[in-house]
């Protein structure tokens, strides 16, 4: 037996928002490598 069309829904926004969530955290986890680099005085690039 399937899933019910309301459940399918819930699980594909929790997925989408699970995928939202780890995006930021490597955007974050980029920037802290860049702002790291710059208190060094290295260039980041």
């Amino acid at each position: 037996m399937g899933l019910m069309k309301e459940e399918e829904q819930f699980v594909k926004e929790l997925y989408q928002e699970k995928l939202k969530q780890e995006q930021i955290k490597i955007l974050q986890d980029e920037m802290w490598v860049k702002v790291e680099a710059l208190k060094q005085g290295d260039d980041p690039l």
